[in-house]
């Protein structure tokens, strides 16, 4: 993983240093084949990523498949104690590598420029009760509540996945870097031309040196790396998602106070 330092996009890296470098050495061919094979390499090391975590999503749904099965029976009675709480420690954990996969695969789609957008009209409502009951299920310590303002429709024009998968990291950030409990208050709030979406929680907050490289691809604070699960890419793709979406996520953070992120997305009356 690279370091925020290092923390610099593959096709920047491309289009703003080594195009112009193949075209100065032109007349100097070692080095320009030299140049062109480590371009090579970082593009392999990207397929080499997107399959693997194509390949590992296979064998890992069944390993969700059969534990969902087994916990069924430990709820039952038909399992130890402890047998049961190692069950409920594979299937969280393989939830948990699933999540990072996905983030994977999703990162292998930008990269191809195969982002696709299939509209319809979404009621957010319906989508953002659905992420509060997950919520409420993931972290039964948390406090979650969620309100609704405004008159006008809780309507948007978009693709109901990538909205979701936006939604989603948001919350799942609120849970993980919140207080103990975590407070989490998810808010939707409707105009005439908009509907804005926000998930505040009540943790430390950024520091103000995070700020700038929130949404950099593999940042990671060093709060996130002190004992939290992740890879530094779920904001950066949560962005991405929302600009091909002609959406807006931006955040307010008050350190030692918590965070709120904001989505802002377009709407539309339904016929």
């Amino acid at each position: 993983m690279a370091t925020t330092e290092q923390n610099v996009d593959i096709r920047t890296v491309e289009a703003a240093t080594l195009a112009p470098a193949h075209e100065a050495c032109a007349h100097y061919p070692h080095l320009h084949e030299e140049l062109a094979n480590a371009l090579e390499a970082l593009r392999a090391s990207e397929d080499v990523v997107a399959i693997a975590s194509h390949e590992l999503r296979g064998p890992l749904t069944s390993v969700l498949g059969f534990s969902a099965r087994l916990r069924k029976l430990a709820d039952r009675g038909d399992f130890s104690e402890s047998v049961a709480q190692q069950l409920s420690t594979i299937h969280s954990e393989a939830r948990r590598m699933q999540d990072v996969l996905d983030l994977f695969l999703r990162l292998a789609v930008f990269d191809a420029d195969q982002f696709q957008v299939h509209l319809e009209e979404l009621d957010l409502r319906e989508i953002l009760l659905a992420e509060c009951e997950a919520a409420r299920l993931e972290a039964a310590a948390a406090t979650i509540e969620v309100s609704f303002i405004g008159s006008a429709p809780f309507v948007v024009r978009s693709e109901r996945n990538h909205i979701r998968s936006i939604i989603s990291n948001m919350v799942s950030n609120a849970l993980k870097y919140g207080g103990d409990p975590a407070n989490v208050a998810i808010g939707a709030e409707a105009s005439s031309d908009s509907v804005i979406v926000s998930v505040r929680d009540n943790g430390d907050g950024i520091a103000d040196e995070d700020v700038p490289h929130i949404f950099e691809r593999f940042y990671r604070s060093p709060l996130s790396r002190a004992g939290r699960p992740g890879v530094g890419l779920g904001l950066y793709i949560a962005q991405q998602t929302a600009h091909r979406l002609g959406a807006e996520i931006s955040f307010d953070t008050i350190p030692g106070r918590g965070t709120e992120f904001r989505l802002r997305l377009p709407v539309t009356v339904p016929n």
